[in-house]
């Protein structure tokens, strides 16, 4: 990808309003900081692309957009999704959801040091959103370190997650986002033989975002960063200096 060196991909897991918001959580980013960052990004100039777009990219099949962004949202929560769909189809923007399959229609049962869980997004809602502003992706079957895993049962969660959400989209699927950033070398090698194109980790010692389809790094946007620190992050001298220090 030496024609696009870098591209901002945003992490999100949860953007939630009044009391759903966990003070304690940095993940949890409130519906009203969502609102701001993405119509800062419209206001910037910013297109948001999805993982088969950056594929036809790379592949030099299409032009890239003049800025164009990766917005990604791990784990498919259902309230999250519903809360930013207005927001994303007002601003003419989409995002990629990471989805962990073996959860769809059920609750987040990785999360076990937390005292509640959180429903994620069921089948019949996947096929409708696929149809709107989101693409889906794989987060894995069961949402597991995945480097902890050998042969088959690595296998398994990195097939099944990706057939089960082509037959709920009618979709391709070419990306998968790493439960907790997790991978090595093994990992990677068994992405690439299931089919994937991309592995999103959050950090990643690559110079460049895109050096390495398979360890793309992420910016992750956390609960209370100001537009001005969120457009700081996502510009192109922040996005080099990560790649200077190698995270």
């Amino acid at each position: 990808m030496a024609h696009l060196k870098d591209i901002p991909i945003l992490m999100y897991h949860h953007v939630a309003s009044g009391d759903a918001i966990l003070p304690e959580d940095n993940s949890f980013l409130s519906l009203d900081d969502f609102k701001a960052q993405t119509t800062a990004l419209s206001a910037a100039g910013y297109t948001t692309i999805d993982f088969l777009q950056l594929a036809d990219i790379s592949d030099e099949k299409v032009r890239p957009p003049e800025k164009p962004v990766i917005i990604s949202i791990d784990d498919g929560y259902a309230e999250t999704l519903k809360n930013v769909m207005t927001v994303l189809q007002r601003n003419g923007q989409k995002a990629v959801v990471g989805l962990v399959t073996g959860c769809v229609g059920g609750f987040d049962d990785w999360q076990k040091a937390r005292k509640e869980y959180y429903r994620i997004i069921d089948a019949g809602l996947v096929k409708e959103y696929a149809k709107s502003c989101f693409s889906f992706v794989s987060h894995s079957e069961t949402h597991r370190f995945l480097s902890s895993l050998e042969g088959h049962e690595l296998e398994k969660e990195l097939t099944v997650s990706k057939q089960d959400i082509e037959n709920m989209t009618g979709k391709p699927v070419n990306a998968l986002i790493y439960p907790y950033g997790d991978r090595d070398d093994k990992v990677k090698e068994a992405l690439s033989a299931a089919g994937y194109r991309f592995g999103v980790a959050i950090s990643a010692k690559t110079k460049y975002v895109l050096e390495d389809p398979y360890d793309l790094r992420r910016v992750y946007i956390k609960k209370g960063d100001s537009v001005r620190t969120f457009m700081r992050k996502i510009s192109p001298w922040y996005l080099w200096y990560r790649g200077l220090r190698r995270r």
